[in-house]
């Protein structure tokens, strides 16, 4: 067995199955400074990034603003249906009492027509007897 160190060599400690003890310092590469041109680019780079998560967080508090614009908007409305159930409730009932007035009433009318023409009946008996005994009176006494 001659492949002792072998184990390290081109394919990369991630392919090469080896505990990360052991590549850890084998594939691993120092930190280099960049030049100019690089560190431009990474500059840029993190400037377009920060950039681009700046404009993630705005819509993020937009979205948040308008959850918060919704979830009010949803409490008013929910306020508003209870105070409507309480006025439809009362609307409900003052219809059912003038449902309940209406009969009554509508019975106080009919007794009313009823006595009336009772009364009208009996007035016209007393007017035809009364005119009926003056008829008699005036040609029993002459």
């Amino acid at each position: 067995g001659g492949g002792g160190g072998g184990g390290r060599g081109g394919g990369g400690a991630c392919g090469s199955g080896l505990p990360p003890e052991e590549w850890r310092g084998a594939d691993v590469l120092e930190d280099e400074p960049l030049d100019q041109d690089e560190e431009r680019e990474m500059r840029l780079e993190n400037a377009a990034i920060r950039a681009e998560l700046e404009q993630q967080v705005e819509l993020a508090r937009r979205a948040e603003a308008s959850m918060l614009e919704v979830s009010s908007l949803s409490h008013m409305f929910a306020s508003k249906i209870e105070q409507q159930s309480h006025q439809v409730e009362t609307l409900f009932t003052d219809a059912e009492s003038t449902s309940e007035n209406l009969t009554l009433g509508n019975r106080y009318i009919d007794s009313a027509a009823k006595h009336s023409r009772d009364f009208r009946l009996l007035v016209l008996t007393f007017l035809l007897v009364a005119s009926l005994s003056l008829i008699f009176l005036d040609w029993y006494y002459p």
